[in-house]
């Protein structure tokens, strides 16, 4: 990916710290993460998920999460039992992912 920065531009970073009790499960999530986004197989399944739909009027609309997340479940849901401790540390996991979707659909739609 190519930014086309000015030498003028500035980007800030703040660096937060979470609870440490958490971060072995952050730790989990964030390997999870890289492996399914290091997968040609999950990324291009992932790509094709369609983030819009038309409803019974033809009027177009966002998908909501919860139909987002059954779609991602298809694909890399079996891959993760077991490696994943609870069903809501899943949903942020998820979540991350239609993040990037998302990010990745505007970043088309700029150019």
């Amino acid at each position: 990916m190519k930014f086309n920065k000015t030498k003028d531009t500035v980007f800030r970073m703040y660096k937060t710290k979470g609870p440490d009790l958490l971060l072995p499960l952050y730790n989990i999530l964030q390997r999870e993460l890289d492996r399914i986004l290091a997968t040609p197989t999950y990324v291009e399944a992932l790509l094709k998920i369609e983030l819009k739909y038309k409803n019974e009027n033809g009027k177009e609309q966002s998908k909501l999460n919860g139909m987002l997340w059954s779609e991602i479940h298809e694909i890399i849901g079996e891959s993760l039992k077991g490696k994943v401790p609870d069903a809501w540390y899943l949903r942020i996991l998820y979540h991350n992912i239609i993040s990037l979707l998302k990010s990745r659909q505007e970043q088309i739609n700029i150019k």
